[in-house]
């Protein structure tokens, strides 16, 4: 907010004006010149403020110093990048420790949605990826996050059913998101869990997905790669126009996805397509893929701000990123320690998370240190913090005057 008042009409009173004092309070007081002058302090709290998130505050500064000392002790940019990659995934392992203590299911589920945001924009924008290919990881951080299949396993084989699976309402599904992530072992488990797996069109299916190839970098070249996932793209539509697979809907539908169409989430299908259609897609192609199955999935007027973060996040737009988190979110901690990483450690804006703990009775400690960290502004925006900090008992005086 700006230094200029501002003025706001409440019926009964001749105006209210307000300025933002220190973290997140507002000082009010009366337009006015009748009555005695009054000054008003409104103040309120964000979560961080509250049980495991102070936890989640506290720990997120330790893994911040230990940020600072790696950036400025390594000297070539192979080892910035592993530290930054290796902290990056501290700051993960830190959300994933506070999700689990948080028994609120809407607090919990929000910071499970975080860690799978950040560690998308880690593979994205902070992780090296070699020859630029990207699918393996994207494929990863589906299966890691999106665990419905194994979840639909569990319950087809907990059913009491064992001569015909198959009649249980989520195998075809869990099938096809097992193929939808690249998981072909755990697809092919479950398909000789069928009944009619010695049949004809099954065994068919059976050693398409058997014989699918992947893309390993270490020990293969594009070209060689390209040349046998060609070969097999043609068995594949050649048995489905041979009519292989006719004589069943379902595995019609998933000779189908292996031919490249089929659905899920715009993400998941984003994924599954490519790693159908062309597995070894560069990492700076990924936008166009990701606006192509966006479109396919209702476009942007379908998105939920978990779409957006994500779309922002493949398109590496990463003020885009913080001002979908900004504007969903009480507080700017998490998009705060985010741009840190992804940013090159970009210490020089000072911004409202800071001045949020600043204010806090025991949290302010934490603030000043990150102000301590900015080199352009730092020094100059703790002195004037200084001045309306207050300074009731002897100790944070002593510590104020040790700053």
């Amino acid at each position: 907010m700006s230094g200029e008042e501002k003025e706001v009409c409440i019926p009964g009173l001749d105006g209210l004006r307000g300025d933002w004092s220190l973290g997140n309070t507002l000082v009010l007081y009366s337009s006015s010149k009748n009555g005695e002058p009054s000054l008003k302090e409104l103040s309120w709290e964000t979560s961080l403020f509250h049980g495991d998130y102070r936890k989640l505050v506290n720990e997120s500064a330790a893994t911040f110093l230990n940020l600072q000392k790696s950036m400025s002790g390594e000297e070539d940019d192979a080892s910035k990048s592993a530290s930054l990659l290796r902290l990056s995934r501290q700051y993960r392992s830190i959300l994933k420790d506070i999700q689990s203590r948080i028994s609120e299911e809407k607090e919990s589920e929000l910071l499970y949605k975080l860690e799978l945001l950040w560690n998308l924009a880690e593979i994205l924008l902070v992780q090296k990826t070699r020859l630029g290919t990207i699918l393996p990881q994207l494929l990863h951080w589906i299966a890691l996050h999106f665990n419905n299949p194994d979840e639909l396993t569990r319950d087809i084989l907990s059913e009491d059913i064992p001569e015909r699976p198959e009649s249980h309402g989520s195998y075809w599904k869990a099938l096809t998101l097992f193929l939808l992530q690249g998981r072909t072992e755990q697809a092919l488990k479950l398909l000789h869990l069928h009944s009619e797996m010695n049949s004809e069109p099954y065994l068919s299916l059976e050693e398409l997905i058997r014989k699918m190839p992947f893309f390993k970098g270490n020990n293969m070249s594009i070209p060689d790669f390209e040349f046998r996932w060609g070969h097999w793209q043609t068995e594949v539509s050649s048995r489905i126009s041979e009519g292989d697979f006719s004589s069943s809907q379902e595995l019609s539908r998933l000779a189908a996805l292996l031919s490249g169409s089929e659905k899920g989430t715009w993400y998941e299908w984003m994924c599954g397509k490519l790693l159908y259609t062309n597995p070894i897609v560069k990492v700076y192609n990924l936008p166009y893929h990701a606006e192509q199955a966006l479109s396919a999935f209702g476009g942007l007027e379908a998105m939920c701000t978990l779409d957006a973060v994500i779309l922002a996040t493949m398109e590496m737009d990463i003020p885009a990123i913080m001002h979908e988190l900004c504007s969903t979110l009480d507080n700017f901690c998490l998009e705060e320690k985010l741009t840190k990483v992804v940013a090159s450690n970009n210490n020089d804006n000072p911004n409202s998370i800071w001045n949020q703990l600043i204010s806090h009775h025991s949290l302010w400690q934490v603030g000043v240190l990150y102000f301590d960290h900015c080199p352009l502004q730092g020094s100059h925006r703790l002195e004037a913090v200084f001045e309306r900090i207050p300074i009731n008992n002897e100790n944070k005086a002593n510590k104020v005057i040790i700053w």
